[in-house]
């Protein structure tokens, strides 16, 4: 079990890029389609619901997975904290899937788009196929 021991600060340094760009790959199966704020068929950008953003996200499985040693100091599970990860960045309904004007728009401090502004609401209920992914002994 691969074991990280430091302060949350420390973790965040080192594993936000990390998960940051393990999203693409696994929310490419719903990037399908027409944007969610325009209808503009293109490429889809993954982009955190408002309250589930990668940062917190990442805490919330830091949380689950780290166990105090004192002194701001933890030990975390990287392997519990990878499955958390994984397991909320393959939920559809964590993110809105929009193209990358309004991806930029929405994500904007003093964006004015508010989620009844979505073509998408709630639970989608998508039935999607996971592809199938050999088991693997590493962290992702």
């Amino acid at each position: 079990m691969p074991i990280f021991v430091g302060s949350f600060d420390e973790f965040k340094t080192y594993l936000n890029d990390f998960v940051k760009n393990k999203v693409p790959a696994l929310t490419r199966k719903f990037r399908q389609g027409e944007c969610e704020l325009c209808g503009k068929k293109t490429t889809l950008d993954s982009a955190h619901l408002r309250g589930r953003e990668r940062e917190v996200i990442i805490k919330e499985a830091f949380e689950k997975a780290a166990k105090a040693l004192g002194g701001g100091i933890f030990s975390v599970d990287l392997d519990m904290f990878a499955q958390y990860i994984r397991e909320e960045h393959s939920n559809p309904d964590n993110f809105h899937f929009l193209c990358h004007a309004c991806h930029t728009k929405y994500d904007a401090p003093e964006s004015s788009i508010k989620e009844s502004d979505f073509k998408r609401q709630g639970n989608t209920g998508r039935q999607i196929t996971p592809r199938r992914h050999r088991e693997r002994k590493f962290f992702w």
